[in-house]
Order: structure tokens, then sequence, then C-alpha cells
């Protein structure tokens, strides 16, 4: 068995592939962003379906605000797919078998993916989704009775908060395994 002295030196020269030693670690920490990313494809489906079943119930009388309304929150959320989808198959074509330099690159360039995704696009999905949302208002107003109507947009408030410390908390959550990744690379 080969020192940590060793492994460094021999990972930073790129003379051996990644040590046995230190896969599991590397590994688990892979497999749990993986998972993230499908259940946040999961999530995001799941989403676009009872937005496409909501379509199918109301969209043959909505006006064309309706319409603009939910292909925004769609295609927001649809992006969002892609974007995750995307990731994903980028994580998994991170090869363990990789010299240390040759990995540590590929981790790099995923951990900036992540971090664009997370910092720039989401809030921009974000905004995009919710004024979908706010184009569907009078939809409801027409096809809700009063009390519905009523709850729907107050209700709308605290879920877009929530929604809002979610995703936040997701997000810090993977960065936090994304820094560990990072770091555990980053030996020099």
């Amino acid at each position: 068995m080969k020192t940590f002295e060793e492994i460094q030196n021999s990972w930073s020269q790129n003379k051996e592939p990644i040590d046995e030693a230190l896969l599991p670690t590397i590994s688990n920490r892979v497999n749990r962003l993986k998972n993230k990313n499908r259940i946040t494809i999961a999530v995001l489906i799941a989403t676009v379906a009872v937005l496409v079943a909501y379509l199918i119930w109301v969209g043959y009388t909505a006006p064309v605000s309706f319409y603009v309304g939910l292909f925004l929150m769609v295609g927001s959320i649809a992006y969002r797919v892609i974007a995750e989808l995307f990731s994903t198959q980028k994580l998994a074509k991170i090869a363990l078998d990789n010299s240390y330099n040759n990995y540590k690159s590929a981790i790099e360039k995923y951990y900036r993916s992540r971090l664009i995704l997370h910092k720039v696009l989401t809030p921009i999905i974000l905004v995009v989704y919710w004024l979908g949302f706010i184009m569907l208002i009078p939809t409801f107003k027409e096809n809700l009775s009063h009390f519905w109507f009523n709850y729907t947009w107050i209700s709308s408030i605290p879920i877009a908060i929530a929604m809002l410390f979610f995703i936040r908390y997701h997000i810090k959550k993977e960065q936090v395994i994304l820094d560990k990744l990072y770091k555990e690379t980053s030996i020099s």
C-alpha cells in the first residue's frame, strides 16, 4: 500500500490512475449527486405533467394569456429538466479510472457548470415560471369559484417563498457535496 504522499505526488504528476483506496469516497459523493439529479428530474417532470393536465382541463375555453402563461411555466421547467439531464450525463462521463489531472479537470468543469446552473439559470427560470403563473391568474378568476380563486392566489405567495427556501436549501446541500468532491481532487 502506498503512503498518502506517494499518492499525492503521483496524482499531481499525472503518472498513475486514481488510487483504489480513494475510490469509495469519491464514488459515494458522485453517486449522491447522480441520485439528487434523478430526484430533481422526477419532480420537475411530475410538475410538467400537472401543468399539462391543467391545460387539458381548462385549455379549450382559455384566452391567449393562459396559453402564454402556461407555455412559460412548462417551458421554464422543461428547460431545467434538459439542463439536469445534460448535467447528469456530464457527471456520468467523468471516469474514476482517469489520472488525477484528468479527473480534477473534469470535476472542475462539472463544478463550474453546476454553479452557473444554480446561480444564473435557476433564478431566471424561477422568474419566468412565476411570470407564467401571474399570466394564469385571469383564467383562474374565470374558472374557479371566488373562494378557490382567492385561495389560489393568496396561497401562491407562501408557496413561492417556501419554494425559494426549498430550492435554496437543496442547492446549498449539493454545493457542500460538490465542495467536498472538489477539495478531495485539489490535493497538490
